[in-house]
């Protein structure tokens, strides 16, 4: 037999729209987007994220500076670290307490991305419309925390 809070939840599941099947589905399109544009540079926008987080910062970062800025996990970050390292797009993090940084041949690919990822950006922000940017800012403030603001 079920309990009322069991039953509450049954039926939500049926009737609520999800919110995370909902957040999924929009990063499915809108990083499918960029990940396209960004197909001929052989760079994924997670990637060049990672990339210009590292290009942007005052110092080279370690792993858990990384994994904290991009909100990633660290499985995740070093499986695109390991990627870039391969390329010779970055040096170091390869290892628990070892800080990453940008080469020079780091740099040179994100700026011959640059025009690519500025049009899947312009492209992304017309799809989504004025209003659909200007949620997306605000839903991103409101799950951000004063730490992970920089």
């Amino acid at each position: 037999m079920y309990n009322t809070g069991r039953e509450a939840a049954v039926a939500a599941l049926w009737s609520e729209p999800c919110l995370a099947a909902m957040v999924r589905r929009l990063h499915r399109v809108v990083v499918g987007r960029y990940d396209e544009a960004l197909r001929r540079h052989g760079l994924t926008v997670a990637q060049l994220d990672l990339l210009m987080t590292l290009l942007t910062a005052d110092r080279a970062l370690r792993s858990v500076e990384l994994a904290g800025a991009l909100q990633m996990d660290r499985s995740t970050l070093s499986r695109n670290l390991a990627r870039l390292r391969r390329r010779g797009l970055v040096t170091g993090g390869d290892r628990p307490g070892a800080a990453a940084a940008v080469t020079p041949a780091g740099r040179q690919m994100a700026e011959d991305a640059a025009e690519a990822w500025l049009r899947a950006q312009r492209a992304t922000a017309e799809m989504l419309g004025a209003d659909g940017v200007a949620a997306l800012d605000l839903l991103a403030r409101r799950v951000t925390t004063p730490d992970e603001e920089g």
